[in-house]
């Protein structure tokens, strides 16, 4: 369990250092495993162990003054414009 923590902290530190990297202007969007299996194809044991990493993620954007919001992964709008970029 304590290598698991290490690992969501660290997971958690990374992804908090690149949105306070970016000029990030209204809301960010976070895309969050749906079950077991996608959480596992992300390398994580479970879904809570992304959700864990999430909700430090969103803590931290929060205390910063950004709003975040949480959508399923595939359902961002990174992905979304990815996909049209690989249509064209």
């Amino acid at each position: 369990m304590a290598a698991l923590y290490a690992r969501i902290e660290e997971a958690a530190d990374v992804a908090s250092d690149l949105i306070d990297a970016q000029d990030v202007a209204g809301e960010i969007e976070l895309g969050i495993a749906s079950d077991d299996h996608e959480a596992q194809s992300l390398g994580w044991p479970c879904v809570g162990a992304h959700r864990a990493v999430l909700a430090i993620v969103v803590a931290r954007a929060i205390e910063a003054g950004h709003s975040v919001k949480i959508v399923p992964r595939g359902s961002t709008i990174a992905t979304a414009a990815a996909a049209d970029r690989h249509q064209k």
